[in-house]
C-alpha cells in the first residue's frame, strides 16, 4: 500500500501513513500500469519511498503534500525562470555593437567608390561627403534594426552578443516573438534612450529584470539553462 501523500510504502492493513501520518485507503496502491515517478531535475525514475534521485541525487522532499497523484505520479513544478540583469545584457549589448560596428564598416567600405559617380551639390560644387554620410547613416539604422529584429525573432531568440552570454528574448508567456514585436522592442529603445539612459537602468532593479523598452513591447529576457 503506497501513502497518497508522500508516496511512501506501508504494510497492508494499516489506517495511517508511518512518513507522513496521512490516512490511508486501499485505493492509495498505484495501479500497475501507471509509470514510475520522475525526478524534476534529471526527469530519472526512482521508488515512491525515495527521499532522494538515485541518478543526480537531488532531493525528492522538497516536494509538497500533495506532490503524488493518488495513482502514485510525482508532480513535476514548473521550470525556474532566470531573469537576465542588467550588467549581463549590457556586455551582451556590446558584442552586438562590435558585430554590427564590422557589418556596417565593410558596407561603408564596398559601396563608398560607387557614390562618388553621383555626388551632390552644395554652391554649385560636388558634396560627395554628404551624401555619403547621408547613406551611411540610413543603412546603419536599417542594418541595426534587422540585426535585432530578425535575430531575436529566430529560432535562437537571441543576437549573437544574447547567444554569447546564454540569454534569449520571449513575450511575457515564454513564447517567441513575431517579426512585428521584436521590431517594436527595437524602437522602444528610442523612449528608453529619451529618458537619460533611465529606461536601459531600469533592466537592474525591476521585478522581472525589464527595461523600459521590453514593459513597452511586452517582453522578457531570460537566462537559458
Amino acid at each position: 500500500m503506497y501513502c497518497p501523500n508522500c508516496g511512501a510504502q506501508s504494510p497492508d492493513k494499516v489506517n495511517f501513513c508511518g512518513s507522513c501520518g496521512a490516512k490511508l485507503t486501499d485505493s492509495a496502491a498505484p495501479a500497475a500500469s501507471d509509470p514510475p515517478p520522475k525526478c524534476p531535475e534529471c526527469s530519472g525514475e526512482n521508488d515512491l519511498s525515495a527521499q532522494f534521485c538515485r541518478h543526480c541525487g537531488a532531493s525528492l522532499k522538497a516536494q509538497t503534500a500533495g506532490a503524488f497523484s493518488p495513482a502514485g505520479q510525482m508532480y513535476i513544478p514548473p521550470p525556474r525562470v532566470d531573469y537576465a540583469g542588467f550588467w549581463r545584457r549590457f556586455v551582451a549589448f556590446i558584442i552586438d555593437m562590435i558585430a554590427i560596428g564590422i557589418v556596417t564598416s565593410l558596407l561603408r567600405l564596398f559601396t563608398g567608390g560607387s557614390l562618388i559617380h553621383q555626388p551632390t551639390m552644395m554652391h554649385g560644387c560636388p558634396n560627395y561627403g554628404a551624401m555619403f554620410l547621408s547613406f551611411s547613416n540610413i543603412a546603419s539604422i536599417v542594418i541595426t534594426w534587422l540585426y535585432f529584429a530578425l535575430l531575436e525573432s529566430s529560432t535562437r531568440q537571441a543576437t549573437f552578443g544574447k547567444m554569447a552570454l546564454g540569454l534569449f528574448v520571449t513575450d511575457l508567456e515564454g513564447n517567441r516573438l513575431s517579426f512585428t514585436r521584436a521590431s517594436g522592442r527595437y524602437f522602444s529603445k528610442i523612449i528608453s534612450g529619451m529618458t537619460m539612459t533611465i529606461g536601459f537602468l531600469m533592466a537592474g532593479f525591476t521585478a522581472k529584470k525589464q527595461a523600459l523598452h521590453d514593459m513597452i513591447a511586452g517582453c522578457l529576457v531570460l537566462v537559458r539553462r
